[in-house]
């Protein structure tokens, strides 16, 4: 807590006043011409930690070696033990999110609004479609036969 005395002219007293609460801190009490200040820790500093550069791919899909590399990239993901974890987390989410739903009720069994219950869908669905996502993205690189099919009944391939 800190002591500041404030100026005896009310605008210089009020620009003083938001000097302090956007600089030092919040005001807690104004009384007889001082205001009660509880101070601001200094901000912790922000420390920055280089990692090695992410691989860059080409999102167009259309480079055959490029959708190679990533179908690998991919593969190699759903079999990384750390993908599986987090799928089991995201599954028992999804579990007590079905639970929340059909219950109507939080985990410590209170009710919970509609609103909430949606919510509770979105995050549901959100957790779904990210646990597709791998899958999706293999099946959309998967090279695409352009060979259509005969749909004459009678037709013999040679």
């Amino acid at each position: 807590m800190k002591k500041i005395k404030l100026p005896k002219n009310q605008e210089e007293a009020r620009k003083k006043l938001i000097d302090i609460e956007n600089k030092i801190g919040v005001i807690i009490k104004i009384e007889r011409g001082y205001a009660l200040v509880e101070v601001y820790k200094k901000p912790v500093k922000t420390m920055i930690i280089k990692s090695a550069p992410t691989p860059k791919f080409d999102l167009t899909l259309e480079n055959r070696d490029e959708n190679a590399r990533i179908t690998l990239a991919l593969q190699s993901l759903l079999s990384n033990a750390g993908w599986l974890f987090l799928v089991q987390v995201f599954e028992e989410n999804q579990n007590l999110l079905q639970k929340m739903i059909i219950d109507k009720e939080d985990q410590d069994g209170k009710p919970i609004t509609e609103l909430q219950a949606d919510e509770a869908r979105f995050k549901y669905k959100y957790l779904k479609e990210l646990m597709a996502k791998p899958d999706y993205y293999l099946k959309k690189l998967q090279p695409h036969t352009d060979q259509i099919d005969e749909l004459d009944p009678y037709h013999q391939k040679p």
